[in-house]
């Protein structure tokens, strides 16, 4: 019997496993075939290519397995490829993880193939979602080698890695857990141009009829929107449905940049239209993890449609050094507020903030 991978979400990282059954000829110990993905804080796809032998005697090939693995991206063109000659013998319920592969990917659409000859194997049609300026794994398919789909019991099925993406960046913006995101409804839809309607200045976006989906979250009474394809997944601004009556927003806010200074400091600037004196919040996350050491409680006060806030590092609790290896995200907030928020993703290996200007 096939079974279908879990998904764990994290920001930055979404893994999921992926699993496809073969048998041998003659009677033979049947094969699970397996091939988990991620994508690293350094924004490079992964994959590991493993079996694991689900019948009740011992697995062996006699020294001769032929593995291969081959990926291509959506215009059928081959972008990678690994071959396996070999497998170790198998105990009944035994796995073995004989290669692995890891690129750079763009987004959009790619199909994975792993399999062996007599042992059968998996097709796997999958994507690489933009989420901004972020990469993440986002729809997948599990399919036999004869096409068939797989069942997949999960409650989206395969859309709920672009759900749960959608849901863990709502709950980074409004600072709530994100199994307290209800999901209102997912619709399959088409859009005008691959900008799938949320537009940003100065970009160019083919004019192409888009399919796509447009997912709706419930959090606290508002519903707020993302639009979705096969490389992109984007929040829709100013479509939450309010229920609280005077709480319309009344401003913008955008954080314009983020310098670290090991061993000295963190310097945030940004800009709003709220009106002077307006009282702002933060918060730091790492890895979708807060930071209890960064201080989001401080006011930091709109002047001039400026503002600028500076975290001492090696100070108290906050460390000497961020972790370079970490994907971090700021959320910049009106306290007390209407929902008005910015948030900014940002590593170590990010161009720096440019400099103040000398007044």
């Amino acid at each position: 019997m096939c079974r279908i991978g879990s998904l764990w979400i994290t920001t930055g990282l979404i893994i999921l496993g992926l699993l496809g059954c073969g048998v041998l000829d003659g009677g033979a110990p049947q094969l699970e075939f397996l091939a988990p993905m991620n994508v690293d804080s350094s924004q490079r796809w992964h994959v590991s290519l493993g079996v694991k032998n689900v019948g009740d005697a011992a697995f062996r090939t006699g020294g001769s397995f032929n593995g291969e693995m081959n990926l291509r991206n959506s215009a059928g063109a081959e972008i990678g490829r690994i071959q396996v000659a070999t497998l170790w013998a198998l105990d009944p319920d035994e796995p073995a993880w004989p290669a692995s592969y890891s690129s750079q990917l763009a987004p959009g659409a790619y199909t994975l193939t792993w399999r062996a000859p007599d042992s059968g194997g998996i097709l796997v049609d999958f994507s690489i979602v933009e989420l901004e300026g972020w990469r993440y794994l986002g729809e997948e398919w599990i399919r036999t080698l004869d096409g068939q789909l797989l069942p997949d019991e999960r409650e989206y099925g395969a859309l709920q890695s672009l759900v749960g993406l959608a849901r863990v960046n709502l709950a980074q913006r409004l600072n709530i857990d994100p199994e307290s995101i209800a999901v209102e409804e997912v619709i399959e839809t088409e859009f005008n141009d691959a900008s799938l309607g949320v537009p940003e200045a100065d970009q160019v976006y083919a004019q192409v009829l888009t399919p796509g989906y447009i997912i709706r979250l419930v959090a606290d009474g508002p519903t707020y929107t993302y639009h979705a394809s096969n490389s992109r997944l984007v929040f829709v601004p100013g479509a939450e449905d309010s229920s609280k009556p005077g709480q319309a927003a009344q401003g913008s806010l955008t954080i314009t940049g983020v310098q670290v200074v090991a061993g000295e400091q963190i310097v945030v600037r940004g800009e709003s239209t709220l009106p002077d004196g307006t009282c702002l919040g933060s918060e730091l996350w790492a890895d979708g993890v807060p930071q209890p050491w960064w201080p989001g409680e401080d006011c930091i006060f709109v002047e001039d449609g400026t503002w600028q806030m500076v975290v001492p590092l090696g100070t108290g609790e906050a460390p000497a050094t961020l972790d370079a290896t970490a994907q971090y995200m700021l959320r910049a907030f009106q306290q007390g507020g209407p929902n008005i928020v910015s948030v900014l993703a940002f590593d170590l290996s990010g161009p720096a903030m440019p400099p103040t200007p000398a007044p």
